[in-house]
C-alpha cells in the first residue's frame, strides 16, 4: 500500500506539468532569401532565388519600379519576335505564377547562370549570362531543360534599389528558350 501511495504521489508531482500551458512556439512560416538590391549583382541573385523558392512576390520585385508597371519589358529572342510579343510586368508575373502551378509536387525550379558579366555605369548596369533552367514539370509539351542567353538592363528606382527594366532573351542553336516558355505560360 505504501508503494501504491508513493507511486501516486510520485506521478502526481511529476505530472503537474501535464496540465500546464506549453511554451509558445514560433509560427512555421516561409522565410524569403530576398535581399534589398543595393548593388546590381543582387538582382540576378534575387531572381535566381525567387525561382528556387517559387516566390512570386520576390520575382515581381526584381522587375521594374513597383509603382510603375510600364517600367519593365521582356524582349523575346530575335528569331521569335514575329511569334511572341514583348511582355510587360503583369504578363511576366502571370507567366511565372502559371509556371509554378505546373511544377511537380514538392519540386523546385533550378536556375543557373553561366559566365555572368556585369558592365556597371553610374545609375544603370547591364548584366549578361548564359542560363540553364530546370523545370520539373507536370506538362509534357515543353522540355525540362531551358537554355539560352540573357541580357538584363538594370537601373535604380526612386528608393535607390536596383531592378530589371529590360530583359532580352537569346536562344541557343534552336533550343527551346525562355521566350517560348514565358509565352506558353502567359496565354
Amino acid at each position: 500500500m505504501k508503494i501504491f501511495i508513493f507511486l501516486v504521489l510520485f506521478f502526481t508531482l511529476i505530472g503537474c506539468e501535464w496540465f500546464e500551458p506549453r511554451d509558445h512556439e514560433s509560427p512555421s512560416s516561409f522565410r524569403s532569401s530576398f535581399v534589398q538590391p543595393i548593388v546590381p549583382e543582387d538582382v540576378p541573385e534575387n531572381l535566381r532565388l525567387s525561382f528556387s523558392e517559387a516566390n512570386k512576390e520576390n520575382f515581381r520585385k526584381c522587375l521594374g519600379d513597383p509603382d510603375n508597371p510600364d517600367s519593365y519589358l521582356f524582349i523575346p529572342s530575335p528569331e521569335l519576335q514575329v511569334l511572341i510579343p514583348v511582355l510587360d510586368q503583369q504578363q511576366e508575373v502571370s507567366s511565372f505564377s502559371n509556371l509554378i502551378l505546373d511544377l511537380l509536387p514538392n519540386e523546385k525550379l533550378t536556375l543557373q547562370f553561366l559566365e555572368p558579366k556585369l558592365v556597371n555605369q553610374i545609375d544603370s548596369a547591364e548584366w549578361r549570362a548564359d542560363y540553364r533552367l530546370l523545370v520539373p514539370r507536370s506538362s509534357t509539351d515543353y522540355p525540362s531543360f531551358i537554355d539560352g542567353k540573357m541580357v538584363l538592363s538594370l537601373r535604380k528606382d526612386k528608393q535607390g534599389f536596383w531592378n530589371i527594366y529590360r530583359w532580352r532573351d537569346y536562344s541557343l542553336s534552336g533550343n527551346y528558350s525562355w521566350s517560348q516558355l514565358k509565352w506558353r505560360f502567359v496565354r
